[in-house]
């Protein structure tokens, strides 16, 4: 994994205009983490991503990531070659190959 490093930045502090649909003062992180991490994947800084890896841990992020149902082909792949996740684990790499299309894409 690329961002090894990420305990150094404890720091680092989630951008909350990632979540700009949700209301922050009653927001669960933990419950909700799946959000947190699919636009982090999606739209977050190399700050947000150690802001998640610090908040969650790398084994929790990686889980959580390979049960994203939809992703678009450059974030498939970004997920595959920094963090090392094998294709074959990723829910929206399989869901790509089944011809299942998101909006984005």
């Amino acid at each position: 994994m690329i961002l090894t490093d990420y305990k150094k930045y404890k720091e680092a502090k989630l951008f909350t205009g990632l979540l700009w649909d949700v209301d922050l003062k009653s927001f669960d992180y933990f419950k909700a983490k799946h959000i947190v991490v699919e636009r982090v994947v999606e739209l977050g800084t190399l700050n947000d991503w150690y802001a998640i890896l610090n908040m969650y841990g790398e084994k929790t992020v990686i889980n959580e990531i390979k049960n994203i149902e939809t992703l678009p082909s450059k974030d498939i792949n970004f997920v595959h070659k920094f963090l090392k996740v094998p294709l074959e684990e990723l829910l929206s790499y399989q869901n790509s190959l089944s011809g299942k299309k998101h909006w984005r894409e």
